[in-house]
């Protein structure tokens, strides 16, 4: 503008242009900066792409395709908004898809963008050489690879793609798009050894216990796969909990005990004593104990156990053997450990085993007393999933109505659903709270969808091996009672327990500590 202005300034004044006093001097472009803007906008050439795409068409021809990667750029290249909508990476792998002649070979790509949603395309494993010739070489069809935002970039271009990268069962080929450069490395024989991926266009999804089991059909899941992932997703996050603590042990590990209170029909307990048999047996020896009150429900569940002993495969045998339904309560198991009211001297500390606790959807106090049950026999691992918190939710109310005018939470509180989920949050958020102070790792999560359960909040603890300093329980402690203090509690079951002072009346356990589930 300034330019423009001065340049009338001077037509206006009848001068010549250039004026004499003024003088250009033209200076050599920075050597990084010319760098940077030639190989930006360098074009890779024709005849390196078509090397590269007929070595593509080679390797799908004679069955050693692997993979097929682009990568586009990166955010350090350009601003958040300009980069928005441009081929972030470009994922493809060899399927089968069913046609009207049978299953026919295609090469499937995910085409992932930035800030978008992502695309998928099947290209004719025939014809995959001159597709990706067109989508490389020229902006030919580029309607078919732009995403919601309209944006479309070439190869060559600051915001187009940067990388390709082919791997097959001998090699893997990266072709440069910005420096024509194309760089191939042997594959080295560990990685030859290792399975290809499957050429279903849906991927098989990882789970850590076959569909095939047989007590899946002896328990009735078979056609119920609702309930089956729950299962399957229990045995994955304790699974990880599991080898979290192997890491964290120091001394070997020879056998694993795991307590399940309030086991019900035994669904959870039969899948991850299946997975732990799996896994860990024979190195190890694996002992699951499940725990109910219901002498009927126990006997069915050890007469299951036996027919898989007696009738099932030798390895559906195998994974059975060490499995054992008991009636009893929580307040007997914790008898039988000799720690009613503090640690026994007589319970016998086996530093060679790892001892898992879990109580699934055990009503109300009953998931306190099962806390409370692996804290004294110190369990390695807790896994506990509430359910049916009433305990807060009468001392919220309470408290609420006492100090409606003057809570600053009046406009939350006066709602009763969200009393109720902040009854449940608080009571869960005491709980984490103990655990910690009882020197456990601890996290809460969802474990699984709210469209399978709506009680699906998970408590899970890792004993560390160092206990708590006294300065962090006391910190501990005093955040304790600054919760309770801000919501009016004035008594929980696993608080008084813990003789944390909330409340001083004697504790007992819950007359219905395992309810059914």
């Amino acid at each position: 503008f300034f330019f423009s202005l001065w340049f009338l300034v001077l037509l206006s004044s009848g001068e010549s242009f250039p004026p004499a006093s003024l003088s250009f001097q033209i200076r050599p472009c920075p050597k990084k900066l010319y760098k940077k803007a030639s190989s930006a906008l360098t074009m890779t050439s024709t005849e390196t792409i078509n090397n590269f795409c007929q070595k593509v068409q080679t390797s799908l021809d004679s069955g050693e395709f692997v993979s097929l990667n682009f990568q586009g750029p990166n955010k350090k290249v350009a601003r958040k908004e300009l980069l928005r909508g441009c081929i972030s990476q470009v994922h493809g792998r060899r399927v089968k898809i069913k046609t009207k002649r049978g299953n026919k070979d295609h090469v499937h790509l995910t085409f992932k963008y930035h800030g978008a949603t992502d695309i998928c395309k099947n290209w004719d494993a025939c014809d995959t050489a001159k597709l990706l010739q067109d989508f490389l070489s020229s902006t030919k069809d580029e309607a078919l690879y732009k995403s919601e935002w309209g944006t479309f970039h070439p190869s060559g271009s600051p915001l187009g793609l940067s990388m390709c990268s082919l791997k097959t069962r001998c090699d893997t080929t990266k072709l440069n798009l910005v420096t024509s450069k194309i760089k191939t490395t042997k594959v080295n024989d560990k990685e030859l050894s290792h399975d290809f991926p499957g050429t279903t266009h849906d991927r098989v999804k990882k789970l850590p216990i076959s569909q095939e089991a047989s007590f899946w059909n002896v328990l009735g899941l078979s056609k119920k796969p609702s309930k089956r992932r729950q299962c399957q997703k229990f045995v994955e996050i304790v699974g990880n909990l599991v080898k979290q603590k192997f890491k964290m042990q120091s001394s070997k590990i020879n056998s694993i005990q795991t307590i399940d209170m309030g086991c019900g029909r035994g669904y959870l307990t039969f899948s991850l004593h299946h997975y732990l048999r799996e896994n860990y047996s024979p190195s190890m020896f694996i002992e699951t104990r499940g725990i109910d009150m219901r002498p009927k429900l126990v006997a069915e569940m050890n007469s299951i156990v036996e027919h898989l002993r007696e009738n099932g495969e030798d390895n559906e045998r195998k994974n059975i053997s060490g499995l054992l339904f008991e009636t009893g309560t929580i307040e007997s198991f914790l008898k039988s450990n000799g720690c009613m009211d503090e640690i026994s001297s007589n319970m016998i500390e086996v530093e060679d085993q790892l001892k898992i606790l879990i109580a699934l959807h055990a009503c109300d106090v009953a998931t306190d007393d099962a806390l409370w049950s692996g804290i004294q026999t110190q369990a390695d691992i807790i896994v506990v999933a509430p359910c049916c918190h009433k305990e807060v939710r009468p001392q919220l109310d309470a408290h609420f109505n006492k100090n409606k005018d003057r809570d600053p939470l009046q406009d939350v509180l006066r709602y009763g659903i969200y009393r109720e989920r902040i009854a449940e949050t608080i009571t869960d958020s005491i709980r984490a709270l103990l655990l910690e102070q009882a020197g456990y790792q601890v996290n809460v999560f969802e474990f699984i969808g709210g469209e399978h359960t709506s009680k699906n909040v998970m408590i899970t603890g890792i004993r560390r091996n160092k206990e708590c300093t006294k300065s962090e329980r006391d910190s501990l402690s005093k955040r304790l009672q600054n919760l309770t203090k801000m919501y009016g509690i004035k008594s929980q079951k696993l608080v008084a327990w813990t003789n944390n002072g909330l409340s001083a009346s004697k504790t007992e356990l819950s007359a219905k500590a395992m309810p059914p589930l």
